[in-house]
């Protein structure tokens, strides 16, 4: 009938994995650690679950699907938020009757247009005291200023977690795609990589600034006249890169390199580094008082 046909499409079918014991237990996991102290240095009273990468996407890997996982609602947008005793999902108009069919009863559905926001939420419902925790690769700065700066209004606290907790808990979580990256023509580009890096050195002096962080995965695509396939439909690979007055990095896992892109790399002056190297090489800028600038290539 037509509303089995419905909930089947918006995976609310076994096929989807979608089992309500494997749902519990892993909320329960997860609220475990809360208060475990190899994983948090203080005990926490809720933890916020995004459903954007470290990079700030949207559409993820599978691997990245972290909010999906632990609420079942596979969206591209929402947010989660689990406390001791409570686990609530926001999301968009787009997605009210998905999400309705794929939740279970563990789940609140908070809708956009009708609920309280989620620092909103936070500061009405939890005590004062309280300690929220975010894992801070996935929020961005701007949001981490503004729920932090409301929480301490409320006299709570903005924790970040080090380690992922939906990680720990996620069973059988999958690997991070190693598909390998390959060229995009300057016929179809327009502009040759180097000039396009030379344009970014510009306006990085323009700025008063030392350096050009680029974290957004279509932004390096577009940079370095590269495409990958990491995100299903989507022409991006998952990489970090660095542009300085003197230097351009790119930090991406080396088996995502075939030979001719390393040559095409090399020739363009382009250092290659491990994907998790951007850490220190960030460390590194603060320590050396740089003043890394953050802005939208596209725009610039």
């Amino acid at each position: 009938n037509k509303e089995s046909d419905i909930a089947d499409f918006f995976g609310t079918s076994e096929d989807n994995n979608n089992n309500p014991n494997m749902m519990t237990t892993a909320l329960a996991r997860l609220r475990e650690s809360f208060h475990n102290t190899r994983y948090v240095k203080n005990p926490i009273d809720a933890y916020i679950v995004y459903s954007e990468d470290a990079h700030q996407s949207e559409y993820v890997p599978d691997a990245d699907k972290r909010r999906a996982f632990i609420s079942k609602f596979d969206g591209s947008a929402g947010t989660a938020v689990v406390t001791k005793d409570s686990a609530l999902l926001w999301t968009d108009g787009r997605y009210y009757l998905q999400a309705s069919r794929q939740l279970d009863g563990d789940w609140t559905l908070m809708k956009a247009t009708e609920a309280p926001t989620i620092p909103n939420w936070l500061t009405t419902n939890l005590s004062p005291k309280s300690k929220v925790g975010v894992d801070p690769k996935f929020i961005s700065r701007a949001s981490a200023k503004t729920l932090e700066k409301t929480l301490k209004k409320a006299d709570m606290e903005l924790v970040y977690v080090g380690d992922n907790l939906i990680d720990l808990v996620w069973d059988g979580k999958p690997a991070h795609p190693k598909n390998p990256i390959f060229l995009h023509p300057v016929k179809y580009a327009g502009k040759d990589f180097v000039e396009k890096i030379a344009d970014v050195r510009t306006a990085i002096d323009q700025s008063q600034c030392d350096a050009l962080i680029v974290s957004a995965t279509d932004e390096i695509a577009w940079l370095f006249n590269l495409r990958g396939s990491d995100v299903e439909f989507n022409p991006v690979f998952i990489a970090y890169a660095s542009v300085t007055k003197d230097a351009t990095t790119l930090y991406v896992d080396p088996e995502k390199v075939p030979d001719d892109v390393a040559t095409y790399l090399k020739n363009g002056n382009v250092t290659l580094k491990k994907y998790s190297d951007i850490y220190s090489d960030l460390r590194n800028f603060k320590e050396n008082n740089l003043v890394p600038k953050f802005f939208n290539l596209n725009s610039s």
